[in-house]
């Protein structure tokens, strides 16, 4: 469904009067060079990798400690960043505080998980965690692409 949906997109932005032509302003797709084309098949694998493992290791945890365990990725987001020797201001660091916080309090209580299934659960959040570090390296490095391209 979101093969299509893209589709119908992208069709659409070719028209003039199309409501995405009017929400999106003027877009033009970017031919990409053989390493841009190996960048957006690597975002395309990390994305549905993301997916699979997180549908896999919800059946050996419990949702709670999915969620507080999800609630990690900005963390580890801001962490892949430094490593990359990205400039993260430190109140960017402390708004993620509260948030990892809230979501622990929120979804407190059954906190059951296997060995495999927090295993799992890490692999699923370091790769929703690097899915966004690559988002944000293809649309602000060297390619720039339009956020419609990651469609």
């Amino acid at each position: 469904c979101n093969s299509i949906g893209s589709q119908i997109v992208f069709a659409s932005l070719e028209k003039e009067t199309s409501i995405f032509q009017r929400l999106l302003g003027k877009i033009e797709r970017k031919e990409l060079e053989s390493s841009g084309k190996r960048s957006i098949i690597a975002f395309s694998v990390i994305f549905s990798l993301n997916i699979a493992i997180g549908n896999v290791s919800l059946r050996h945890v419990s949702v709670n400690f999915n969620q507080v365990m999800r609630s990690l990725v900005p963390a580890i987001t801001i962490g892949m960043g430094l490593c990359l020797g990205k400039q993260i201001s430190s109140s960017r660091i402390i708004a993620v505080i509260p948030v990892i916080i809230g979501v622990a309090m929120a979804v407190w209580g059954d906190m059951t998980f296997s060995a495999l299934g927090f295993f799992y659960t890490c692999m699923c959040v370091l790769l929703a965690a690097l899915k966004v570090v690559a988002s944000g390296e293809m649309l602000t490095g060297s390619l720039k692409l339009h956020p419609v391209d990651l469609l």
